[in-house]
């Protein structure tokens, strides 16, 4: 999956738990992917331009471009 793919699979998850706002949505989605890219930073151990960190870093430029 591409990660503007997932930017928009993501906003299209939380949009029902947020009033159907998608700005709400994509905030929410924006927190998540940001402690992902935490997580993944403190356990990944590969390369970080063929790491989980580096596919939601570009998740996360796709959120905000949305």
């Amino acid at each position: 999956m591409k990660p503007k793919q997932k930017a928009k699979e993501l906003i299209k998850k939380f949009i029902n738990y947020t009033d159907w706002h998608e700005e709400d949505a994509k905030q929410c989605a924006l927190i998540l992917v940001t402690e992902l890219i935490i997580e993944n930073l403190r356990y990944d151990y590969i390369p970080f331009e063929n790491s989980r960190s580096a596919f939601y870093l570009e998740v996360q430029k796709e959120l905000n471009k949305l």
